[in-house]
């Protein structure tokens, strides 16, 4: 089964397509109607991280994320496919399949769609991601035509839980890299460490250089580097070669502060020649090369929220054959050759507007409107020309994190308590800051009814061209007046401002009699909002004079409210010049 939410589980994985799309419109004869033909559509699929080397430790269900992008200058449109295969005896059959979208793309535009894969057997696997035109199969003239499938052949072991395993500076020798018995160093855990596993450091000074082989592998610390740059879990690397060597695929390490490379021309604190790995949210300073030397055809890396600062050589060196690096939202400083190097080109600087690319401090454009992102692009160098751009550059350091903007709330403000209410959440792009991020991994929508019940919603995913709106109902049980706050919590824990709507419940009214609730006016100007066959009410908005209801005493509604009378009976019209009828119940709702 396929859905368009991410469930979140042991394995996350992501896919990118890569999408240059161009279309002509042509016409043949005065009465033809015109028809569109997609030219120099050029396809890229990444297959997805978890599946890549072969063998999948799974607890049953794994989610996979598909990134569409358009880097053409028109609209595209494009439809996903996904299909499943498992090997039975010596033939494949198919167990799941799906297609997401028609997406309608603008030019520089990304969206997201979400696969949840179930695994029922153990055994090999056969998964095929591939793009289609939704209108004609027919109608593709792709550059690459075999980069619009890709198939990848994988093993599934199942009910294996992913293994953690923690390192601390500070335990005693001879531990097991366990939570109560740490290993001492981070190389024992990486010599311990499967596909897939996870490596968590805490705080301290660890003087080695890390040689990284093992695909998948995630090494995190466990400072709050999300919130504050980390400055207390250190890999030092004593003067002498890189700090950290990743040669293995699919390996992410966030918060360290990574220094003391080596002098010699090609170290660096971070040395990369594989593919599909990501660093983050790291401070690299003071290292005797580069802060980061991407070589050795490196590509579909990401490199994001990292301050790379007073390094002897570059802040990062890109050489030949090394493309499609995505880098942003880092800040370049003080670093002694140059801040960047990138030789041949064909990498990402920058995640588009408004979420930006990087600061760097030899940035000389100007910020006209105050967004915090220059007019002028950044130019990437090689060896003596532009090898690409930073189209969003920072003009001043970019803030660690973002946090998300609230969310609006819309809904009635009164009603009648033991009823259910409706109420819609929204985040869009215009609730984002200038530079928060964009949530390419998943957040949450938190609301407190205010009546001490709260309720989560998620995972949310959005893109940069789409609204979320979320549809949420409460019943308040008791009388009062409550405090409906609604937060976006984003997949770094970062919070968001509450977004609040004062909400009354009037005192519940038992049903009365025919006849007992009078609602009427004189010269009254009413509006029928809503009368559906089959409802037991009917709203009224009071637009210019007042209205009135009688029950028990006269109680004057003023313009500008809207009204539920339930089980309602009579002239409810604005055409007539006297409005009277009689009803059980009734309430104000807005």
């Amino acid at each position: 089964m396929t859905t368009a939410l991410l469930k979140k589980g042991l394995v996350f994985s992501v896919i990118v397509l890569f999408v240059g799309a161009g279309f002509v419109l042509s016409t043949s004869g005065d009465n033809e109607r015109n028809i569109v033909t997609y030219e120099d559509f050029d396809v890229g699929i990444i297959p997805p991280s978890t599946i890549v080397n072969g063998d999948i430790r799974s607890t049953g269900e794994d989610s996979y994320s598909i990134t569409i992008v358009n880097y053409g200058d028109v609209p595209a449109y494009v439809e996903l496919d996904f299909k499943l295969d498992l090997l039975d005896g010596f033939e494949w059959e198919e167990v799941d399949s799906g297609s997401k979208g028609p997406y309608d793309l603008d030019p520089d535009v990304w969206i997201e769609s979400f696969f949840d894969i179930s695994y029922d057997f153990e055994g090999e696997y056969r998964a095929t991601f591939s793009l289609d035109s939704p209108t004609s199969k027919e109608n593709w003239s792709d550059d690459n035509p075999e980069n619009d499938k890709v198939e990848v052949l994988f093993s599934v072991r199942l009910d294996c839980e992913v293994d953690k395993w923690y390192v601390d500076d500070d335990a005693s020798s001879g531990g097991d890299g366990s939570k109560s018995r740490p290993f001492q160093t981070i190389n024992e855990s990486i010599a311990n460490a499967q596909s897939g596993d996870r490596i968590y450091v805490y705080d301290g000074i660890y003087n080695e250089n890390l040689q990284i082989d093992t695909h998948g592998i995630t090494i995190s610390s466990l400072s709050d580097y999300i919130n504050q740059p980390p400055s207390d879990c250190i890999i030092d690397g004593g003067g002498n070669g890189n700090v950290v060597q990743i040669d293995a695929d699919r390996v992410s390490i966030s918060g360290f502060a990574i220094r003391n490379s080596g002098s010699y021309e090609e170290d660096a604190a971070f040395d990369i020649t594989s593919d599909y790995n990501i660093v983050s949210w790291n401070v690299i300073e003071d290292n005797g090369a580069s802060g980061i030397y991407l070589h050795d055809s490196a590509k579909y890396n990401y490199i994001h929220h990292n301050m790379i600062q007073n390094n002897d050589g570059a802040g990062i060196f890109i050489w030949e054959q090394s493309t499609n690096n995505w880098i942003y939202h880092n800040d370049f400083i003080q670093n002694t050759w140059y801040n960047v190097k990138d030789k041949e080109g064909g990498n990402i600087w920058n995640n588009k507007h408004p979420y930006g690319g990087n600061y760097w401090d030899d940035y000389g454009g100007t910020d006209t409107n105050g967004d915090g992102i220059g007019e002028t692009p950044y130019e990437i160098r090689g060896d003596h020309d532009q090898t690409g751009l930073d189209e969003c550059p920072w003009t001043e350091p970019h803030q660690w994190n973002n946090k998300p903007a609230a969310p609006g709330i819309v809904g009635p403000i009164n009603g009648e308590n033991g009823k259910e209410y409706e109420y819609e959440f929204s985040v869009s792009d215009e609730h984002f800051e200038p530079g928060s991020d964009p949530f390419t991994e998943p957040a949450v929508c938190h609301v407190d009814w205010g009546d001490g019940t709260e309720q989560w919603y998620g995972p949310i995913y959005m893109s940069s061209s789409s609204d979320i709106k979320i549809t949420l109902k409460h019943t308040w049980q008791e009388q009062g007046t409550f405090d409906l706050k609604a937060q976006v919590i984003d997949s770094y824990d970062l919070e968001s401002e509450w977004s609040s709507l004062q909400v009354t419940m009037p005192k519940n009214k038992q049903y009365m009699p025919l006849g007992i609730i009078l609602a009427f006016g004189f010269d009254v100007d009413v509006k029928i909002v809503q009368l559906e066959p089959g409802e037991d009410y009917v709203d009224l908005e009071v637009l210019s004079k007042p209205f009135y209801i009688w029950e028990n005493e006269m109680q004057t509604i003023n313009p500008g409210a809207f009204i539920r009378l339930y089980f309602a009976k009579g002239f409810f019209s604005p055409s007539v010049p006297i409005c009277f009828g009689i009803c059980e119940d009734w309430s104000l709702i807005g």
